[in-house]
């Protein structure tokens, strides 16, 4: 039955294939790849092909550029030579140049080809030769040779608009001391979202900034060459706003470090500070002068600092340069509370004249959920971090086979014009799916793309029925044809899942991909709490949160504590749902594995990338083979 299943599934497969790759594989048996020969790279290897014969080489490429391959020996042109994945996906033919047979593919996500030297058209025997090396990869920019020469350590003015980027190149002089170069930037109009890259001379992207709207910041170790070039730019928005021209004033400075600078890039941050634990009690004495401290919380509640030092004045940042207290001391001990679950990094400034001591304590109620009154219970996450596993993932001895449904193939996704890149998509209230294609939105309905902006990057369906999305660090809904923008997002390329109570927003660039965020329309978004490594999937059954960080799947209920689910042992969890039952079901390296009652079961293999489910249904898109299934009958 299993086998019958997989039979269904790979003809599924082979079927959305252009009709030439399916003849290619009309040979393809199960043992081909396991039986092909397996080759060394930059090794040169002679092959012999009689008329109509097939040989198949397997090559695993470790590193990232382009491989590119080469054919030569005699009837090279009767000969053909073309390179598949290990998901049987064609993913370049060779064309002739100079006499050979030559072909290139992206090797920087796929690092294991199966080679197919076909003879159809050859004579007799043909004895050729084949040669495998590693190019590197074009660069990401192209950095304009009149990119203007930028000052080491001197504020610079530029101007910019969302029309034409400026381009900069700074060279580092070697009396500069530290391992890293930083940039800061400052935007001088508030309604332009300035971003900021830092490359080589040769457009290789070394770092991009995570934007903060109006401040950033980019950094990298020094180059051999000490030379880097900088990328300003406008970030253009979807919607109205797409229609005009922004542009801004800005200033930046590049600097070098001994160490990575903390967090995001705020004018009013300190670059000097006192590293110092919560607990750790610090004390001195100042005349005059001010001195900083730095405290990193990587846990969710309130930081409690209890302030002794009568007439000092006191100050105390965010992460991102917030003012979360400025004030004078008292003669009394003075507490000041800050709110752990927004922020992870604060700096506290002393200045004045006297004697002074204090000592952060972290609380660990989440101050930010204390008032929020729609919520029926607090979230609870003292003990994350101290959580038990109900059990480890068995082996799936029992297989279940349910029934399936294809929506569309690739055939299908041809006809539609829904064009790869698939980044996700969602299923509303009534059934309607909603497919995001190359950023924008396709109603699988009624066949047709409902946006043209090219930048939605999520959507999810609000319990009300609105259609909501991402599109760069906004979140919006849709209504007449546009993304109406309501929020700004700590990060770009977030993602999100929808409750009864509210939306969970998770992922993200930089420091935000590791942080758990709750969104309500009237008080925009509280941090839950910080992971250890970066979230990459969450589905919401009823009042309860599923989320996977790396191999563990964890349990977020309101009320209660944060608890781990189960761990999987292999490739990390990129994609997860939760059906009404409250069996979850997660993609792991793309096979797909239900989980309940600490049971686990295989249902399937290669099977896709991005899962959701919807009343009795699990329903799986398949972004590289631009597929979308159903899947129903479990029991």
């Amino acid at each position: 039955m299993r086998n019958l299943f997989f039979a269904i599934f790979a003809m599924m497969i082979f079927s959305s294939l252009p009709a030439i790759a399916e003849q290619d594989l009309s040979d393809k048996a199960d043992t081909v790849y396991t039986s092909a020969h397996e080759i060394t790279l930059a090794q040169d290897e002679d092959i012999t092909i009689t008329g109509g014969g097939i040989v198949w080489m397997k090559l695993n490429v470790e590193g990232s550029g382009f491989l590119k391959l080469r054919l030569i020996g005699e009837q090279i042109s009767s000969a053909r030579m073309d390179v598949y994945d290990e998901n049987a996906e064609l993913l370049g033919r060779a064309e002739e140049v100079d006499g050979a047979q030559e072909v290139k593919v992206d090797a920087r996500v796929i690092y294991t080809y199966y080679i197919r030297l076909s003879g159809q058209r050859i004579k007799g025997i043909a004895r050729l030769k084949l040669s495998s090396e590693l190019e590197p990869p074009p660069p990401d920019y192209e950095v304009p040779a009149d990119a203007v020469s930028l000052q080491f350590n001197v504020p610079t003015k530029g101007h910019v608009t969302s029309i034409e980027n400026k381009w900069f190149k700074l060279s580092i002089p070697k009396s500069a001391q530290g391992k890293y170069v930083v940039v800061d930037l400052e935007g001088k109009n508030q309604d332009a979202d300035i971003d900021l890259v830092m490359t080589d001379m040769k457009g290789y992207q070394l770092s991009g900034s995570s934007s903060q709207y109006r401040f950033e910041r980019v950094f990298s170790e020094i180059p051999e060459d000490r030379k880097v070039a900088l990328n300003v730019f406008v970030y253009q928005p979807a919607g109205e706003e797409a229609q005009k021209t922004l542009e801004s004033d800005f200033v930046f400075r590049a600097y070098t470090m001994a160490q990575p600078p903390i967090g995001p890039f705020a004018p009013n941050l300190p670059t000097s500070f006192t590293e110092i634990e919560p607990e750790q009690k610090m004390s001195g004495m100042i005349q005059g002068n001010s001195v900083w401290y730095h405290y990193y919380i990587g846990d969710t509640g309130t930081l409690q600092i209890n302030f002794e030092g009568e007439g000092l004045q006191i100050e105390v940042l965010a992460d991102d340069g917030s003012s979360i207290f400025e004030g004078r001391a008292e003669a009394e001990q003075m507490n000041i509370d800050c709110d752990a679950n927004q922020y992870s990094h604060f700096y506290l400034n002393v200045s004045g004249s006297g004697q002074y001591s204090f000592t952060g304590h972290l609380l660990s109620t989440p101050a930010a959920l204390e008032d929020n009154g729609s919520l029926d219970e607090n979230i609870n996450s003292d003990n994350a971090g101290k959580i038990e596993t109900e059990e480890n993932i068995p082996s799936p001895d029992e297989k279940i086979i349910p029934t399936l449904t294809i929506l569309f193939n690739k055939s299908d996704a041809e006809r539609f014009e829904i064009i790869s890149p698939l980044s996700s998509f969602c299923i509303g209230p009534s059934g309607k799916i909603i497919i995001i294609s190359k950023g924008n939105i396709f109603d699988l309905v009624s066949k047709s793309f409902l946006t043209n902006t090219g930048k939605v990057e999520d959507c999810v369906y609000s319990p009300d029925g609105a259609l909501l999305a991402i599109c760069g660090k906004k979140l919006g809904y849709y209504a007449g044809g546009n993304i109406q923008e309501e929020l700004t997002l700590p990060s770009a390329e977030m993602n999100m899942a929808a409750g009864d109570k509210g939306l969970f927003l998770f992922g993200g660039k930089g420091w935000s991909a590791k942080s758990l965020y709750f969104i309500e329309r009237s008080r925009g978004y509280t941090k839950i709490c910080d992971m250890p490594s970066s979230i990459k999937s969450a589905a919401v059954n009823g009042d309860t949160l599923f989320f996977s960080v790396e191999n563990d799947i964890y349990r977020l209920a309101f009320g209660k504590e944060i608890s781990l689910v189960v761990r999987v042992p292999g490739p990390a969890i990129t994609s997860l749902a939760v059906s009404n039952d409250g069996t979850v079901f997660f993609l792991a390296g793309r096979t797909l594995y239900s989980y309940k009652n600490a049971t686990a079961n295989l249902i399937a293999e290669n099977i896709g990338d991005i899962i959701r489910w919807h009343n009795s249904g699990l329903y799986i898109l398949d972004t590289k083979n631009i597929s979308l299934l159903r899947f129903e009958n479990f029991e």
